[in-house]
């Protein structure tokens, strides 16, 4: 039995305060596990009753087909699920993370996000740049800096202005009917 205060943190990995387990519970249904990476630290679960998450079989992972790199947005986390909410499109996978260069310089290339773009050979180009760029109208319509950087960048929406650098003017409908 334990009692008073205890960090088990401490006690579980090689280093203390850096936990290294996976623990599954009794009727053998879910999974956990945590790590640490430098200085963060990663809880995954997963349902074993529940089909697994998996990449679109036509996705080629090594294809990689657009980026949007994104500034303001609070967390990952967020991003993707605004991102997700966005489009409903079949075959295309995505990926968010922290931009490492972010900050460490000026323009979109140093924005706080990255966001990768991967879509199955069968999507034509034009539903590519439909998808990217409703992607990009919710993520500006969220007060967003986002530029996207592909083979077609200049014909997403909006797009070319923020690749240049332009302010996007922000257009005000007037309730007044003169």
């Amino acid at each position: 039995m334990i009692t008073g205060p205890v960090q088990l943190a401490e006690h579980l990995g090689t280093y203390a305060g850096e936990p290294e387990f996976v623990a599954m519970d009794l009727g053998e249904r879910v999974v956990c596990g945590v790590t640490s990476e430098e200085d963060e630290t990663w809880i995954v679960s997963a349902r074993l009753d529940e089909p697994p998450l998996t990449v679109a079989e036509d996705v080629d992972l090594s294809e990689l087909d657009c980026k949007v790199f994104v500034h303001g947005a609070p967390g990952r986390a967020e991003l993707s699920a605004w991102i997700a909410g966005a489009v409903d499109a079949e075959g295309l996978e995505f990926f968010v993370d922290d931009n490492e260069e972010a900050g460490a310089g000026s323009g979109f290339l140093f924005f706080d996000h990255v966001c990768e773009f991967y879509f199955a050979p069968r999507v034509s180009l034009d539903d590519r740049i439909r998808t990217v760029s409703a992607i990009l109208a919710d993520l500006w319509r969220r007060s967003l800096s986002a530029v996207a950087a592909c083979d077609y960048e200049e014909r997403l929406l909006g797009n070319e202005e923020r690749l240049l650098g332009k302010e996007r003017s922000k257009q005000t409908e007037s309730s007044d009917p003169m």
